[in-house]
């Protein structure tokens, strides 16, 4: 397994690095479902509200660099490709924030499709999860700098 795991609502959600995102049954570990995304999974877990404040999304980057969104039940709601392969994804209402390797961050709309709305060149590569608290989403980088923008790509 590879990414961050999630769970929710009794069901563990994960991604492999065959290219798939696995749901189980938390307590009997029963195979809900199976989504192939085409590539090792690098980053994801459940996003919560992305696409709309009552459904939960789960967000997942590949190595190749596809960004996708899925429904609980294992459907897929949008991708996107960022070209490069994705390292931290982290989501908000209508905005997924991911970083890849070489340092850039990508602010992406979750209601409309993966939309990419901005992005972001850092002094250096990048190796963690971006992570969002009161309205700003902070990357640390491999240069000593700590980045903060908005979810929308405002500084």
């Amino acid at each position: 397994m590879t990414g961050t795991s999630s769970i929710l609502s009794g069901v563990v959600y994960v991604g492999s690095r065959d290219g798939k995102v696995s749901a189980f049954n938390e307590t009997t570990g029963a195979v809900a479902w199976r989504f192939n995304v085409g590539s090792p999974t690098t980053a994801g877990g459940v996003a919560g509200g992305v696409v709309g404040p009552t459904m939960t999304t789960l967000i997942y980057g590949t190595a190749n660099g596809t960004l996708i969104a899925l429904t609980e039940a294992g459907q897929q709601q949008w991708s996107a490709n960022l070209r490069q392969p994705i390292i931290g994804v982290a989501g908000t209402y209508d905005a997924v924030i991911s970083e890849t390797s070489n340092g850039k961050i990508f602010g992406n709309r979750g209601t409309q499709a993966g939309l990419k709305i901005w992005s972001f060149q850092t002094g250096a590569a990048l190796n963690s999860v971006p992570a969002i608290v009161d309205g700003a989403v902070y990357v640390g980088a491999e240069d000593t700098g700590m980045y903060a923008v908005t979810p929308y790509g405002r500084d």
